[in-house]
């Protein structure tokens, strides 16, 4: 860490999340923030699928192309600027995902490769820690990112998906559940103790096979 790091920069990895998180909540406030215009547009959506009144209601509507006086939709520079903003959020934030995946396995590789005496047990745990990096790159961006890309996108050409908006809330909200699920699963330490945790609580016998411990620090690299 501190060589990558050092000192006070770490914070820098704090601060990251907390502007995206400023940011997006002022585009909200002054781009998406309900208004009069926009109450009229969601009023029945709204009252259809949640039987609500359009005034008992908060919500965020990105409205693309407003009605103009001619009775004809028309785009709203401010909104698709706003939307540019979002775009930008979440490639950058896919490219995180992706770039720092790529990192960490080329790391894990590159440092047990300078080691000729490898054993079969860390190369075993090399691959599982390999399988459950994949997995966890593909669940943000199943759960999130592609929803967030239909919830956005199909609008903005005028095609209408009434479901997605639901649907987006469901996957968002799995998405913390699942995540550390690939290496509880996947990596064979975790799945045994979690198996021998259950098999406690039923009473019955822990599994005679024991894993031993891996000592990681004998691979570490000389920097």
């Amino acid at each position: 860490m501190n060589k990558f790091l050092p000192g006070n920069r770490v914070y820098i990895l704090f601060l990251i999340p907390m502007w995206y998180f400023t940011w997006w909540g002022v585009l909200c406030y002054i781009y998406f923030h309900f208004s009069p215009t926009t109450d009229a547009y969601m009023e029945e959506t709204i009252e259809s699928h949640f039987v609500l009144s359009i005034n008992d209601s908060s919500y965020i509507c990105v409205y693309y192309q407003p009605t103009g006086e001619d009775g004809k939709p028309h785009p709203d520079p401010k909104i698709f600027f706003a939307i540019g903003c979002m775009w930008y959020m979440v490639i950058s934030s896919m490219f995180c995902v992706f770039y720092f995946g790529i990192r960490c396995y080329s790391q894990i590789s590159n440092t047990i490769s300078q080691t000729s005496t490898t054993s079969t047990s860390l190369k075993n745990l090399q691959s599982q820690l390999f399988n459950a990096l994949v997995v966890q790159t593909i669940i943000p961006l199943v759960l999130m990112y592609i929803p967030i890309g239909i919830l956005f996108f199909f609008p903005m050409v005028i095609w209408e998906l009434p479901f997605t908006t639901s649907f987006v809330g469901y996957t968002i909200a799995l998405y913390p559940a699942i995540d550390p699920l690939p290496n509880m699963i996947i990596i064979r330490f975790y799945r045994q103790a979690i198996i021998d945790f259950f098999l406690k609580i039923l009473g019955r016998k822990k599994n005679a096979n024991q894993f031993n411990s891996i000592n990681l620090v004998e691979v570490a690299p000389i920097s």
